[in-house]
């Protein structure tokens, strides 16, 4: 008896030891996971994706959808500083600058002074740098990540201000916003030329193969010459360039990349209160986030955002039967200030658990990499 009460209390210390360096270890392993945080940011936004437009994809199928894959989500505050009911020109400056701003304005403060943006800073800390939208590449949305301007609807003064930015992978719409007609300077294609990127134009017989061309280079692919088709009519590059583009990204010799992407088109099927469209578009937002989760997961170093601008259309769903039908009741053709879900995958996922403002998103990003505003 003596001999087992010796054995089993040795066997005890053991085991306490055991536990205690286990847990000292994993505490000194998560300490360094939050103070490396990610090397990559994705930002994926979906124009006017609130939350009936998210359950409207997962209630129309039986198999979980990509949203149901994500362990920490949120809700996130939209409204400007001059309206309850933000518009994409707004709602974009605060989550790339971390400043509320009136309404239509692109990258100013709320007093029209510009602010730095989230590209601005990726580039100063040597990240490369790219955005893949299904709209112009001038609209309010991506130019909320990089232009400075009163107004969204300064189109060329955008486009001027794109040139000059150096971004490394430019994906969308609206080739005419660089011509010689839309914008002061003239030839602004020939500008980008001789800054040494590739212009190519999307064909829809066969996708322009980005991942083709080297880590010292700079890519601008137009998908049409003013808005994309849209995914009723069966374009084809989102996802697929979601699939490639941050391959292309990962390539480059530098610290890491930022990739914002937007799903566009959302925004414009939920305006026109067409629900057969609509539907067409939140698919293929999933396949494109879907595509970019899938990188996520294999790469290991990367931080996936995926939230929204504002809620458009302020959508209920009023009947149909799960995995099969359902069927939408639309209260506005405008946008709401309703609430948008975020989601996050990735190292440093779990900062975007709760409900904060829109402003935050840039907050959380800074801080996760250390850069200083």
């Amino acid at each position: 008896m003596q001999y087992s009460n010796i054995k089993f209390n040795y066997l005890l210390k053991c085991l306490i030891l055991v536990v205690c360096t286990f847990g000292i270890n994993t505490d000194i392993s998560f300490a360094q996971n939050d103070t490396t945080g990610p090397k990559n940011i994705i930002i994926f936004i979906g124009d006017g994706m609130g939350l009936s437009q998210i359950s409207t994809e997962i209630l129309s199928h039986k198999k979980p959808t990509v949203f149901e894959s994500f362990k920490h989500m949120g809700f996130v505050k939209t409204h400007s500083h001059s309206s309850l009911v933000t518009d994409s020109g707004a709602a974009a400056t605060a989550m790339a600058t971390g400043k509320k701003t009136y309404n239509n304005a692109i990258g100013l403060d709320k007093d029209s002074i510009a602010v730095t943006n989230l590209m601005e800073l990726a580039q100063a800390n040597n990240y490369s740098t790219g955005i893949i939208v299904t709209s112009p590449l001038t609209h309010a949305t991506p130019a909320g990540f990089y232009a400075h301007s009163k107004h969204r609807i300064n189109k060329g003064e955008i486009a001027e201000q794109l040139v000059q930015k150096d971004i490394d992978l430019l994906i969308g719409g609206g080739r005419d916003d660089f011509n010689n007609e839309n914008s002061t300077e003239l030839y602004l294609l020939d500008t980008l030329k001789n800054k040494g990127y590739t212009i190519l134009s999307n064909n829809e017989n066969e996708l322009p193969n980005i991942q083709g061309y080297g880590p010292d280079s700079k890519i601008i692919l137009f998908t049409s010459d003013f808005l994309p088709s849209g995914a009723i009519t069966g374009r084809e590059y989102f996802p697929q360039y979601c699939k490639t583009g941050p391959y292309y990204l990962r390539k480059k010799e530098t610290e890491g990349f930022l990739l914002m992407v937007e799903s566009s088109q959302l925004d414009i099927s939920l305006h026109s209160n067409s629900a057969l469209e609509f539907k067409a578009e939140i698919h293929d937002t999933e396949k494109a986030i879907e595509a970019l989760l899938d990188f996520a997961r294999k790469d290991g170093n990367t931080l996936l955002i995926v939230t929204a601008d504002h809620e458009t259309s302020g959508l209920a769903i009023a009947d149909g039967k799960i995995g099969r039908k359902v069927d939408l009741a639309f209260t506005t053709n405008g946008h709401t200030a309703a609430l948008v879900p975020i989601f996050a995958y990735g190292p440093g996922a779990e900062n975007f658990k709760g409900i904060y403002d829109n402003t935050e998103i840039f907050n959380k990003v800074t801080q996760l990499l250390n850069w200083n505003p």
